[in-house]
């Protein structure tokens, strides 16, 4: 009896050993070991193993932040033709400890087979929110610092929070996963290339300091605001840092996971004492003014145009109240420009006014526009006086009646017709103007549009129009659309713009041209797709070095005029190149 389990142990065992030899299933890590808040991967390597029919075991203490990706290559050596193929997860730990990773499964000829157990240890690395711990003495290689500009502001005092990384090693590239929610600010992002690292010392120890990002922030409400902390990803590469690298060459990454530290700021009212000209603006800001005509009589009215220039939040500028002899009356005012823009790594606002003015009398009369503002560095309130302007006013025609109730949306225009003549005014005859051909003739060209459109649009539910064929052809009209506006922030300088609008015309018309879903959008199925439909492998590999020239411009803040145009010349030929491989 014992014979015949010995001997059937014996059976079972080399069956084992025979399955081993023709079909492999292994388990391994990138690591042994990581610090809490960086990323590992597990692979496993198969051959002779159908990966669809894999089961992977609960990551009960990990986060998949990417995976599954598979990978497959096929050799043959000696008219010997072998197959592997594998398939990868990274891995994020939640705390720290050690961890056995359970064995996968996968069936083999009807035969379950199983992977290896791996093992992982996951340190302690002290990276939480708003800790004052300090990152030196804990020997980080890599960590975040939000630096706020002014920890105490003042209602719509433009403040700013600096995303800075400091770090000893080699950083490949950095990705912000999430961000606070700024509650209590308005945030708007500053536009930023990669500046240079500068080396600073932190308590003998040598870093390198770099803004990753930099946002503007203007306070809405008093009191204490937090901000968050943001979560990082950062690319490190884990290679020689003195490696001579060409072209073809690919620096191995490891990435890690870290946060920034939790921030506050104490937001103030205004003090008390604002002059009765203080308009709400609140920073530094700087006033001019012009007024036109300088010479009218009683049966007109000027104009006063006043231009106001800051790094305040204009949301909070109201229009400021004009003090000016009783006998002349403001009775319109108009906003006509309220444009914010990038100057400088921070933000100037452009506030034009229009201010609508109408003498009673006649005379001379001195005028000089004034604007009071807060300024937070000094204190205190100052006013700004524009130029001092005589406005020489002389009798009119006919006397007028000013209606003192009416209100500042009325237009110059109908305000003068009604002061200036009492007189009812009839044209004898037929008036075009207001009859019912008039209208039918206006009409016209905007029924005619909506015409156009509702008779595409009936095509397209019968069916008579084929949308996806529609939009296949006009593919490439779009994208010269696009890159059209790239070539206008080439001309401006504006190189972050320019290489995001060359990745969209890009992206947009691989998407129409060959009806790829947005979920499925990935510069790899770009590549198969284009592939499968017998497009050249020259044209597909000078898209795709498009697309990488495009995302490294992106990350790196290249600026270059002639890297540019050469990219910009690159993605138009090789739209018009695809389009005609694809005719």
């Amino acid at each position: 009896m014992l014979q015949k389990v010995c001997f059937t142990l014996f059976l079972v065992f080399a069956a084992g050993i025979l399955l081993a030899q023709n079909y492999g299933f292994k388990a391994s890590l990138s690591e042994n070991e990581v610090e809490l808040g960086e990323s590992f991967d597990l692979r496993y390597d198969m051959k002779g193993v159908d990966n669809n029919s894999i089961k992977v075991p609960k990551f009960e203490y990990f986060d998949i932040i990417a995976g599954p990706s598979s990978s497959y290559s096929m050799q043959s050596i000696n008219g010997v033709t072998t197959e592997k193929q594998s398939v990868s997860y990274s891995l994020l730990p939640k705390k720290p400890g050690r961890y056995v990773i359970p064995a996968a499964t996968a069936t083999v000829k009807g035969k379950r087979i199983k992977s290896n157990l791996v093992k992982i240890e996951v340190n302690e690395a002290d990276q939480k929110s708003g800790t004052k711990d300090n990152p030196v003495a804990a020997g980080r290689e890599v960590f975040i610092k939000a630096e706020m500009s002014h920890d105490t502001a003042f209602l719509g005092q433009q403040i700013f929070v600096d995303y800075n990384i400091y770090f000893s090693v080699q950083v490949e590239n950095w990705n912000m996963m999430n961000e606070s929610d700024f509650n209590g600010f308005f945030a708007r992002p500053l536009r930023m290339g990669r500046g240079r690292s500068t080396p600073v010392e932190i308590e003998g120890k040598e870093y390198y300091k770099q803004t990753l990002k930099r946002v503007a922030l203007f306070p809405q409400q008093t009191g204490k605001l937090t901000i968050e902390a943001s979560r990082f990803r950062i690319g490190i590469s884990s290679g020689d840092p003195n490696e001579r690298r060409s072209i073809w060459s690919r620096p191995q990454i490891k990435y890690k996971f870290v946060n920034s530290e939790e921030l506050s700021v104490n937001v103030l009212e205004l003090p008390e004492g604002a002059p009765a000209s203080f308009s709400g603006a609140v920073g530094s800001f700087r006033v001019s003014s012009k007024i036109s005509p300088l010479k009218l009589t009683t049966d007109d009215a000027f104009t006063i145009n006043m231009n106001i220039v800051g790094d305040g939040d204009v949301k909070f500028v109201r229009a400021p109240d004009l003090k000016f002899d009783p006998n002349l009356e403001v009775y319109d005012k108009k906003v006509l420009q309220d444009d914010v823009q990038q100057s400088n790594n921070k933000y100037r606002s452009t506030l034009g006014m229009e201010f609508q003015v109408l003498p009673k009398k006649s005379g001379r009369y001195t005028i000089t526009p004034e604007f009071t503002y807060f300024n937070p560095d000094s204190l205190r309130y100052i006013t700004d006086y524009t130029s001092t302007y005589t406005v020489m006013v002389s009798k009119g025609t006919q006397s007028k009646k000013v209606d003192p109730l009416v209100a500042e949306s009325e237009s110059l225009s109908s305000n003068i017709r009604g002061s200036a003549t009492k007189a009812n005014l009839k044209t004898a005859g037929f008036q075009f103007r207001g009859s019912a051909a008039f209208w039918i003739l206006s009409l016209l060209p905007l029924l005619g549009f909506l015409g156009a459109v509702a008779y595409k649009r009936m095509l397209l539910s019968r069916g008579e129009i084929d949308e996806v064929l529609l939009r296949q052809n006009e593919a490439s009209k779009l994208a010269m659309k696009k890159l059209e506006k790239a070539n206008e922030f080439m001309s401006k300088g504006d190189s972050r713009s320019f290489y995001d609008e060359i990745s969209k015309a890009l992206l947009g018309y691989t998407n129409d041209k060959l009806q790829i879903s947005n979920a499925e959008m990935s510069k790899q199925k770009v590549s198969d797709e284009l592939a499968s439909r017998e497009v050249s492998q020259v044209l597909i590999e000078k898209l795709t070095q498009v697309f990488k020239k495009s995302e490294m411009a992106l990350f790196a803040g290249q600026a270059d005029a002639q890297s540019m145009q050469a990219t910009y010349d690159a993605a138009s030929s090789v739209i018009v190149d695809i389009e005609n491989d694809l005719t």
